[in-house]
């Protein structure tokens, strides 16, 4: 048995040198040219500067380069809900990081072309195959259109996270708030192109440390109507 025990010794300790650092997640919003309205669906895909949870577990990398895609559901003209995922495109880490999170999107229209959006979000970011932790975000969001096909949204959130790595080292928790500014435009029937700007004030309650952080996205997207 004692050749079975040490196998068993060298496989736990190689998990535990592998797993990764730090984590990524996604913190722009997606948001489409003007809301949805019911049954419409709408199909993101953008690239982006993510940013890391524990930027000195990675040399003081503060972003990484990935991908996020996102569908999203107009259960009514006001409600929308989407799930959306993403991905490190750059490999710093051994273990493939990536992360999927739920979206919803109150909308309360203050005039026929602004509004106001309530984003909740809920997520968890993978480490490989393991979940390695949970988050939890609230936007405040405005947005108003400049012409009929161009408009433009601008806001504020908070986040929270945590991630459970070993009953001795307990949570690695953090808090912070993030800004948030887009211009999206439909070029071509319901095809669009957006930019994000989203800066993030990031605090490390583990390692007692801070980050300012500067994650921008370009993305396209696509709106799929219910027929007239």
């Amino acid at each position: 048995m004692k050749p079975f025990k040490l196998l068993f010794l060298v496989s736990c300790c190689s998990i535990l040198v592998s797993c990764s650092q730090s984590l990524v997640y996604s913190p722009s919003v997606n948001l489409p040219v003007r809301p949805l309205k019911e049954k419409e669906i709408d199909l993101h895909g953008g690239l982006e500067m993510m940013p890391e949870t524990r930027p000195e577990g990675i040399g003081g990398e503060k972003t990484t380069f990935g991908a996020n895609g996102q569908i999203t559901y107009g259960f009514s003209d006001k409600f929308n809900l989407g799930v959306k995922g993403w991905a490190d495109m750059q490999g710093r880490e051994n273990y493939f990081r990536s992360g999927y999170a739920l979206t919803a999107q109150f909308i309360r229209p203050r005039s026929e072309c602004s509004r106001m959006i309530y984003v909740p979000r809920t997520g968890m970011v993978l480490d490989g195959r393991y979940i390695a932790g949970y988050g939890f975000s609230l936007s405040a969001l405005y947005q108003r259109e400049i012409v009929e096909n161009l408009s433009y949204t601008v806001g504020a959130g908070a986040l929270w996270g945590f991630n459970t790595i070993s009953e001795e080292e307990g949570d690695k928790m953090g808090i912070g708030l993030q800004g948030t500014a887009s211009i999206g435009w439909i070029f071509t029937d319901n095809f669009r192109l957006g930019i994000e700007l989203t800066p993030l004030y990031q605090i490390n309650l583990f390692d007692h440390n801070q980050q300012f952080i500067f994650s921008p996205q370009i993305g396209v997207g696509y709106t799929i109507t219910q027929k007239k």
